[in-house]
């Protein structure tokens, strides 16, 4: 119960923040500090143009994605409440070859998944690790529902899918505005 009011506590301040942050720049502008004003021509352009875009960058997709796979392993019961060791080791199964076709992508000598320079710090493979993570878990929990016989038709399947959405829609907002609420203070701040 303490969990999700603080949960509420913290997207109500985030909320109240955005909110804020128009005439917070405003009134910051015409005290004469080096800030760009949300309520000015390049403050206006920014927001339609960069508004809706700016709710959704690399966090909040990482958000979506490992949150759709939470919610997908709680509807199959895959999180620990219920096992059943047939179609558990059928997963595992899936995760292992999911898990080497990663790796053989990762050393094959021309891997498009490296830098140009060939090193991994800075590659692609870093910046889609999350997503590939995150999609890995959701075709286990694809797997081990349909072995368990938790999605059995269509309606189901898309429950299946929808499931993070359904259990995480204030996380998701919350990811969301405070998504939004960086790249409006980067804005401001010239960063």
């Amino acid at each position: 119960m303490k969990t999700d009011r603080f949960r509420r506590v913290l997207l109500t301040i985030v909320l109240v923040a955005t909110l804020l942050l128009p005439m917070v720049s405003w009134l910051l502008s015409l005290t004469g500090l080096h800030v760009r004003s949300l309520f000015s021509d390049d403050g206006l352009r920014w927001l339609f143009l960069h508004g809706a875009s700016s709710m959704f960058g690399y966090a909040t997709q990482v958000a979506f994605f490992a949150l759709q796979a939470i919610g997908a392993m709680r509807f199959v019961r895959l999180d620990g409440s219920e096992y059943r060791r047939f179609a558990f080791l059928m997963t595992l199964l899936v995760a292992a070859v999911f898990d080497a076709l990663l790796l053989i992508a990762i050393f094959h000598p021309r891997s498009p998944l490296v830098s140009l320079t060939g090193s991994l710090m800075p590659s692609p493979f870093l910046h889609g690790l999350p997503f590939a993570l995150s999609v890995g878990l959701i075709i286990c929990s694809l797997v081990y529902g349909l072995i368990t016989r938790r999605i059995r038709h269509l309606p189901s399947f898309v429950a299946f899918l929808c499931a993070g959405i359904r259990q995480f829609p204030g996380e998701l907002l919350f990811v969301m505005l405070l998504s939004h609420l960086w790249y409006a203070i980067r804005f401001i701040c010239y960063l």
